[in-house]
């Protein structure tokens, strides 16, 4: 027996045009790839590989599937006998044990509890449809026009609703025959003394999905805060859910994120959907405080570029510089979108899609942004120059090409005013 784990990772890792690369003749045609279906004799190519969804079609025979679905159909193997063959081509290590009794009680819970989240994802939505266009709640589309909350988004993101009544999703879960204690396992509810307890309550809900489409979480906009950087709320306690590796968006944004070679993270699940709705797709929601290292590798499968978004808040500007942080140990290459706005939720809400590329083309490498933004700012965060340039200098030392970083120490002479003498030797101090 494979564990989930080891299911999880080879999902993760594969990636779909080197498996089907190595039996396929793959040619570039756009974002995808194209050649001759392995599964019927054609002579014209109609075998489709999209690397951005993770996916091969053929339209002649209608064969599709993922890296695991091509192993399986090629090789004519069963699932685990494909993981086991991606798990070796990509050196992942893993043990085997038959499945014990118990073993197989936590497969089928772990099965039990992603229908219910695949499930619960359909239930907000159809709640929202259904609200969207029920006499009964007359000021609910008002709602959403005050917060430009399209169609469009609805259906991209499966944006749902819960409503106030505390266990209305217990009920409902329990009338379709789901079993208590699995419903409870998902934390989508949670058990009081006398009553059972929804997690979500008048909340806007944003299914979270793995990189392979499966429900893993979910977020949530409280009605009454929809533009507080503290009215949002994950489902974190889930099983299926790791919180240090899922990201609300990427799964939406991995195709443009492919196309246009850029990724932007934003902190508000809202400036998220106002940045699809300006044909900015590859955009993704990580609150603030949050950033990981693996996060950061779900990324950079897709890109190794990423936009960061600011106000003129200090709350915002500190948060860019500790994702410019962490961005830049990780090598990635990092620009910064600043809007100069007082809010920069309520500026993307009202903003045209020729003032958001410009805004995109117009963005500032990372230490441009710094130094011109930190400087003047350095009475209100309690700092002077020689605090702020060595808040900065820590992260030139962590740029890990030496190259990059003889670049980065130059400019940063330049804007300074420094000599870069003095740059390299507060460098070999940190070092120490």
């Amino acid at each position: 027996m494979i564990d989930q784990s080891t299911i999880d990772k080879v999902i993760d890792t594969a990636k779909i045009e080197e498996v089907v690369g190595e039996e396929v003749d793959l040619r570039k045609r756009g974002v995808n790839l194209l050649g001759l279906c392995p599964f019927h004799n054609e002579k014209t190519p109609s075998f489709t590989v999209s690397p951005a969804k993770g996916i091969f079609k053929c339209f002649g025979c209608g064969e599709a599937g993922d890296s695991i679905g091509f192993v399986m159909k090629f090789q004519r193997i069963n699932f685990f006998d494909a993981i086991r063959v991606l798990a070796k081509r990509y050196h992942i290590e893993y043990e085997e044990e038959e499945e014990s009794p118990e073993a197989a009680l936590r497969r089928k819970e772990r099965e039990a509890r992603q229908v219910i989240l695949t499930w619960t994802q359909g239930y907000y939505n159809s709640l929202l449809k259904n609200l969207k266009t029920s006499n009964n709640h007359p000021g609910f589309i008002p709602f959403l026009q005050k917060w430009n909350i399209t169609e469009d988004m609805i259906e991209n993101y499966h944006i749902g609703l819960s409503i106030s009544k505390g266990d209305n999703l217990y009920k409902t879960l329990t009338s379709k025959g789901f079993k208590k204690e699995i419903i409870v396992s998902t934390s989508l509810v949670s058990e009081g003394e006398n009553e059972m307890d929804d997690f979500f309550r008048n909340e806007l809900i944003f299914p979270i999905h793995s990189i392979a489409g499966r429900v893993s979480g979910f977020c949530s906009i409280n009605l009454n805060n929809m533009d507080s950087q503290e009215g949002f709320k994950i489902l974190s306690d889930n099983p299926s859910f790791q919180s240090e590796k899922e990201i609300l968006g990427l799964f939406q944004a991995k195709g443009d994120s492919l196309k246009k070679k850029c990724c932007h993270i934003i902190s508000h699940p809202l400036e998220m959907l106002y940045l699809f709705s300006n044909q900015q797709q590859n955009s993704v929601f990580i609150p603030q405080g949050t950033l990981s290292n693996k996060q950061i590798k779900q990324i950079t499968r897709f890109t190794n570029s990423i936009t960061l978004w600011s106000d003129k808040s200090m709350s915002s500007v500190l948060e860019c510089y500790n994702r410019i942080s962490i961005l830049i140990h990780e090598g990635v290459n990092v620009k910064i979108v600043d809007t100069q706005s007082e809010n920069l939720t309520h500026y993307l809400k009202d903003q045209r899609t020729s003032i958001i590329e410009d805004h995109i083309t117009n963005s500032k490498d990372w230490l441009h942004f710094l130094v011109e933004t930190l400087y003047p700012i350095k009475e209100s965060l309690g700092m002077d120059n020689t605090a702020i340039f060595n808040k900065i200098i820590q992260i030139v030392s962590i740029i890990p090409d030496a190259i990059v970083k003889g670049v980065y120490v130059t400019e940063f002479s330049r804007l300074v005013n420094l000599p870069e003498e003095l740059i390299w030797s507060e460098l070999k101090n940190i070092g120490k």
